[in-house]
């Protein structure tokens, strides 16, 4: 069951990726002006997390139960196959079967609900993970391994040159995704660096997840 657990990790993980997306386009909305207020506001906070997130911590409850919500939306407790069914569709997977929910289904002796620990367990390889102005998400060179969502900050995508020049090359503002182009290509090292502009947040799925999950088949970019 191994490919279709990833495959509803992905998934999952979409639906976080929109979730962080709508959340920051309504704040921006409400509040135009937090946009300049916000790295200020993290910076201490991000610091005093640093340590910590770089042992790759789990997501934070917050953003896992609203994901949860998102599937058991009358509130049962647990995520039936006809709620696992009704949010893929609506994301575009219509091929869902009972072989997705079996590798979620820790310790329910039917294999016919997702449980919050099962959920959380299902969730454990997407990490959140905070880091300091300067850290580099990634490196020119690296090897590929993840796909990126930023929640907090701003980054540098920094390129570098044969003759060691390095050249900012775009920006990613908090609520964008990066580093799929790298998994969709197929390569096996980073074309370019990401570093933290600001104090920064970033939710990270791996290689393989995202390969299962988006219907790729790539040798490296993380």
């Amino acid at each position: 069951f191994r490919a279709h657990t990833a495959r509803l990790r992905a998934a999952c993980f979409a639906l976080l990726l929109q979730d962080v997306a709508s959340d920051r386009a309504a704040q921006v909305a409400a509040d135009p002006g937090m946009l300049k207020r916000t790295h200020s506001q993290r910076a201490g906070r991000a610091a005093l997390r640093r340590h910590e997130s770089m042992r790759g911590p789990m997501l934070g409850s917050e953003m896992l139960t609203r994901t949860f919500r998102v599937f058991d939306a009358d509130g049962k407790g647990y995520i039936s196959m006809a709620d696992m069914q009704r949010v893929l569709n609506s994301i575009g997977l219509s091929d869902v079967g009972g072989d997705w929910m079996a590798g979620a289904t820790f310790g329910d002796r039917e294999g016919r609900r997702i449980t919050y620990g099962s959920f959380v367990r299902l969730m454990a390889h997407s990490v959140k993970q905070a880091n300091a102005t300067g850290d580099y998400i990634f490196k020119q060179g690296d090897p590929v391994r993840y796909f990126f969502c930023l929640l907090n900050g701003e980054l540098d995508v920094i390129r570098r040159e044969s003759n060691g020049k390095e050249e900012v090359v775009n920006t990613i503002k908090a609520g964008e995704y990066f580093g799929e182009n790298s998994l969709l290509a197929g390569s096996d090292v980073r074309s370019v660096s990401v570093r933290c502009a600001t104090p920064s947040e970033v939710l990270k799925l791996s290689k393989e997840d995202f390969e299962a999950g988006f219907g790729v088949r790539s040798s490296g970019d993380g």
